[in-house]
């Protein structure tokens, strides 16, 4: 079975030679400034967006919970410096990186009561790690897509909205730049974007919030 959760089938599930994955690190990064060094990737997973923060910044370092996750980023991408890490408790010191990036990670971290939200933890953490004036870009599954709800319910999982991730963000202290929702296929029906018209289609479904990928930029 795949489990996008474990190293060993994670690239089964997100194909990280798809060009899903390449046009929505495009739609996501359109408003940040490449023009900085330092980079923080949170969740990297097996590196599938790492191999791409390479190519844009001088200095990546990719973290993840799972030593797994973390030897086949080393595999997959040398360049970038690999640590396993907690994202709610990174070991960087304060204002450490110019930029921070994520994809799929929130709706991995629990919100077990509102007295204990390691949701917030994370964004805090967000915050300590970044320089004034550095940026942040976050993707998660929409919850407002219903094919997203269906996946993330099969895998036990929460979908995010772009609400719920600029609430979090302002909370500590962060501004919000740029907030919307992506795409409107996955890494298994890409041959729909040969159809006719068929972007014209999906940016109006982004516009709706109705995209399968929910994202927030901003700044701190």
């Amino acid at each position: 079975m795949i489990n996008p959760n474990e190293a060993k089938t994670y690239n089964q599930f997100r194909q990280p030679d798809s060009l899903f994955h390449k046009r929505k690190y495009d739609l996501i990064m359109r408003k940040v400034l490449k023009d900085t060094q330092g980079v923080l990737e949170i969740g990297a997973g097996t590196g599938v967006y790492t191999q791409f923060l390479v190519k844009d910044f001088d200095i990546v370092f990719a973290t993840d919970y799972d030593k797994g996750m973390c030897s086949k980023i080393k595999k997959m991408v040398p360049e970038s410096i690999v640590e396993q890490a907690d994202a709610t408790n990174l070991p960087y010191p304060d204002e450490s990186f110019d930029g921070v990036f994520g994809v799929s990670i929130l709706h991995h971290i629990p919100i077990c009561e509102p007295s204990h939200n390691d949701r917030r933890k994370v964004w805090q953490e967000i915050y300590r790690v970044l320089r004034p004036g550095g940026w942040f870009a976050f993707c998660e599954p929409n919850a407002y897509n219903p094919f997203t709800k269906i996946v993330q319910w099969r895998f036990g999982e929460d979908a995010l909205t772009c609400k719920e991730m600029q609430n979090d963000a302002e909370q500590v202290g962060l501004k919000i730049i740029s907030y919307g929702t992506l795409q409107f296929c996955s890494p298994r029906t890409m041959f729909v974007t040969k159809i006719p018209f068929w972007n014209s289609f999906e940016r109006l479904i982004e516009k709706l919030g109705l995209g399968v990928s929910a994202y927030v930029v901003g700044q701190k």
